[in-house]
């Protein structure tokens, strides 16, 4: 009794310290960022979706305003452009191929945090959710019909290994991460946002001004992208369904 209650404790604390090591890293990564704009300095922030950990030596191809390199914390900077919205591409020999775009304003980015998944040599889809400094704490759900609920407080995996959730993030930006490892196409899904943070809030808009982004990514493929849109009140994003194996935006919030 005594060992397990000793291996609980060390369980608990070693889960608080990795919390802790995570709030600290985004926490200087803020500072990093901010302390480049006041020197005339945009910058993106290139995470890997199944970790959170920096991915260094991103190219990342801007329109408009050319190319940067991530560095060791995952930073692509370049010099501040014109207000607008600029499209870009994000390439790393490890990493699938992904595009997106972001918006400047008053000479900052308002949400400057993208998420990307690893190559791999097996069919899988990625379903990768990435905000931004509020709420603290969103959470993605898969719903299967009549089969499971994937989220961190319902299954985190299914009784057939095939879809799991592979990183829970509560203290801001994400990633946070699912992964279908073999779709039933005979079954329908239904992909959705919460904001636990808010969770009391029916009719605040934290959610929708969260800056949230969802990715879909098949077979080393970006499939699909979301953004979410202010001001709209609720606590759900009902981002897509998928149907017959083809995915079907829905992008309300309730």
């Amino acid at each position: 009794m005594k060992k397990q209650f000793l291996a609980a404790v060390l369980f608990v604390a070693a889960a608080f310290l990795h919390a802790e090591d995570d709030a600290v890293y985004k926490a200087r990564i803020l500072h990093r960022i901010a302390e480049r704009e006041m020197d005339g300095v945009l910058s993106l922030w290139i995470t890997d979706c199944d970790t959170g950990k920096p991915v260094e030596g991103a190219l990342v191809a801007i329109e408009g305003a050319g190319s940067t390199k991530s560095d060791k914390d995952g930073i692509a900077s370049f010099p501040v452009v014109e207000d607008g919205t600029y499209h870009f591409i994000i390439q790393h020999e490890d990493y699938v191929l992904t595009k997106d775009s972001f918006d400047v304003f008053g000479g900052a980015i308002f949400f400057c945090k993208y998420s990307i998944p690893k190559k791999v040599a097996y069919q899988c889809i990625k379903m990768v959710l990435d905000w931004g400094k509020t709420p603290a704490d969103l959470d993605a759900h898969l719903v299967k019909s009549n089969a499971y609920h994937i989220s961190f407080r319902d299954t985190v995996r299914s009784d057939d290994g095939t879809v799991w959730l592979d990183r829970d993030d509560r203290d801001s930006f994400g990633p946070e991460t699912v992964t279908i490892t073999q779709l039933d196409t005979a079954a329908a899904y239904c992909y959705f946002v919460f904001n636990w943070t808010g969770r009391n809030e029916q009719e605040g808009t934290g959610l929708s001004q969260s800056g949230a982004r969802v990715r879909v990514y098949a077979d080393n493929a970006l499939k699909g992208s979301w953004k979410i849109s202010a001001p709209q009140r609720g606590t759900t994003w009902n981002v897509f369904k998928i149907e017959g194996g083809n995915i079907i935006s829905v992008n309300s919030v309730e």
